[in-house]
């Protein structure tokens, strides 16, 4: 991965815009994140950033690019370049800090890394964690251990129920949805056999939409409405008979951002389901005659619908190659691509944290999904322990091990480096393209 720019640093310049990135990310409130439905993990902080009108124009797109490349190569190298980005970068183009040529520096921790790879079972892997870890994360890892796949994705969140649950799901799984809290207040809504309707549109009125729910209600089955928006009182309309029992229908409008501008064609892939659009001289009203496809499996939860489609898994594959081909092809579209490959990438392991185990440990979540996405990581391509590097500065060991663990997946720190590598090598060579943005600017 390379991002080309010309002539030499303006270094005054630079750490302007460059303090200014890592001040304003920095300050971001957990709050802000929780209301837009986003967690504390640097990556999507940086994507909040990035996704608002504050950010810089050149450098922040760069690096959030930078940063989802290195999380769709290798769980949790995203965060870590982020991590190492935010608190190095400065001391880098000044050739500060623990040496006087950093590039030297960079150059042997990353030879140190690949000569010091180690390799265990997942049996060692498991007394390892036994013994550096409480019970009470331990058990949830050793269940995870038994049950995870090299292929799996593994994604840790809040339980609804006392007790720690770990489920498998081949969904395709759409996140940062625009969902009423009154279609999951009191469980998620889940339902098999549910129809799906598209719509690349705005519902105006109760009236374009009549007929589809009346056969719903007559029918008394399960449907679901993904449109771009729908009027007050349309949603009010759905919602209403939905309390009253008379109608089991959910509408999800889709977001208009950066994020979720193609999240109607990936939805019609995964449920052979093309949406009716006024741009081709379509109405509304047609849904009803038109969309009569049947999912297998929805669920639906705070901001997101996981749906499962059997019969669609092989065009939804070639959907998804087609995807990353375009990815590698250009890694600089990873600010949009990425966000698609994942939720086209079905194979997940859910592990619901329970609240018993919440009052034991305030903190598990956030443990348990920084160990947990590296997992499949360590257990094919090795890990690193924290003695092979004691010759590193301290900095830097502090960085690359959190959590007061000794071991870190090999591939998320290489990774990492390698993409902070090339991101500051490509911000010390970017004057040109600086001065341009600051011409245009004023």
């Amino acid at each position: 991965m390379a991002f080309a720019f010309s002539s030499t640093i303006d270094k005054n310049q630079i750490n302007s815009r460059l303090k200014k990135i890592i001040k304003d990310v920095k300050s971001i409130s957990l709050p802000a994140l929780s209301k837009a439905g986003l967690n504390s993990d640097l990556v999507q902080t940086f994507l909040y950033y990035d996704n608002g009108g504050k950010r810089d124009p050149l450098l922040t797109p760069i690096i959030a690019s930078a940063a989802l490349s290195a999380e769709h190569n290798s769980a949790g190298s995203g965060n870590l370049f982020l991590e190492i980005f935010l608190s190095q970068i400065l001391d880098d183009i000044n050739n500060e800090s623990f040496g006087k040529d950093r590039n030297q520096v960079w150059k042997k921790i990353n030879e140190v890394l690949k000569d010091n790879i180690s390799h265990c079972t997942k049996s060692e892997l498991l007394y390892y964690f036994k013994t550096h870890l409480d019970d009470t994360t331990f058990n949830i890892i050793s269940s995870v251990i038994d049950t995870a796949t090299v292929s799996d994705k593994i994604n840790v969140k809040k339980g609804i129920s006392n007790k720690t649950s770990i489920t498998r799901s081949s969904g395709y799984k759409f996140s940062g949805l625009n969902i009423n809290s009154e279609f999951f207040k009191n469980s998620p809504w889940k339902r098999t056999n549910c129809r799906v309707v598209l719509i690349d549109g705005v519902i105006e009125s109760v009236s374009e939409i009549y007929r589809l729910l009346e056969q719903q209600s007559e029918n008394k089955t399960p449907c679901i409405i993904f449109c771009i928006d729908a009027l007050e009182d349309v949603k009010n309309t759905i919602i209403h008979n939905f309390q009253r029992g008379s109608l089991d229908v959910v509408i999800v409008p889709i977001p208009v951002d950066h994020l979720h501008i193609n999240t109607l064609v990936d939805i019609g892939v995964i449920t052979q389901t093309t949406p009716v659009c006024a741009a081709k001289g379509e109405t509304i009203s047609m849904v009803a005659d038109h969309h009569k496809n049947i999912l297998k499996h929805v669920t639906v939860e705070k901001g997101t619908v996981i749906i499962e489609n059997p019969d669609a898994d092989e065009k939804a594959l070639r959907h998804l190659e087609n995807l990353e081909k375009r990815l590698s092809a250009d890694p600089t579209i990873s600010l949009i691509l990425q966000p698609r490959i994942d939720t086209l990438t079905c194979k997940s392991l859910y592990v619901s944290v329970g609240k018993d185990d919440l009052n034991k440990q305030p903190l598990i979540i956030e443990k348990l999904d920084s160990m947990l996405r590296g997992l499949p990581n360590i257990i094919s391509s090795g890990f690193i322990e924290k003695k092979s590097i004691k010759t590193f500065p301290n900095e830097i060991t502090s960085l690359l091990f959190k959590d007061d663990m000794d071991i870190e997946p090999i591939s998320k720190i290489i990774q990492a480096i390698n993409i902070f590598d090339s991101v500051r090598n490509s911000i010390i060579e970017a004057e040109a393209g600086i001065q341009y943005t600051n011409s245009q600017e004023a």
